[in-house]
């Protein structure tokens, strides 16, 4: 099979398939491409029909269906399946990989109200001598890292050997 080969959509067989080339899912009975549509989380996703799912169709994301198109055999129920360059609208399979709901997360962007602009990294007033913070937490509760920095770039170093170690090709550096 060729990488430009349109792929079938498992369970949907012979009624719609993936354009590798464009990544959109085209209908057979309508015979064109369906028009993903944007969630509120920011990520395209497909209406797909077929007889016992009723007149208003199954959603679903479009980055999900693409991965399983191309990994057929994996079971990816339990998993996340992560955007690596962070982009919810980057849909390329190059681009895409099974995660755990830890590594998706490590994978995230910082907070719109981190007021250091910058994941795990905090700024401390009360010590005025170490005031940048930089903490690490495993599955929320203990903390893997937690360490003071007289700047901000010492902080970042600091974090960012950390997320090397700890979180890989998942890591997430600002």
């Amino acid at each position: 099979m060729s990488e430009t080969e349109w792929k079938e959509i498992k369970g949907y067989e012979g009624m719609y398939y993936l354009d590798p080339v464009c990544n959109l899912v085209y209908s057979m009975k309508s015979e064109r491409y369906i028009k993903p549509e944007i969630s509120n989380m920011g990520y395209e996703r497909v209406r797909l029909y077929k007889q016992g799912n009723g007149k208003r169709g199954k959603r679903y994301s479009l980055h999900r269906l693409i991965y399983t198109c191309y990994n057929p055999n994996e079971d990816i129920d339990d998993y996340f399946i992560d955007h690596k360059d962070g982009n919810s609208l980057n849909n390329d399979i190059s681009n895409l990989r099974k995660a755990t709901p830890k590594q998706n997360n490590w994978n995230s962007k910082a907070y719109s109200n981190s007021k250091s602009g910058l994941k795990n990294i905090y700024f401390q007033i009360k010590n005025s001598s170490n005031p940048w913070r930089v903490t690490i937490k495993r599955d929320g509760n203990s903390s893997v890292y937690d360490k003071y920095f007289p700047t901000k770039e010492a902080a970042i170093i600091a974090r960012n050997v950390i997320y090397a170690l700890h979180q890989g090709e998942f890591a997430k550096y600002d």
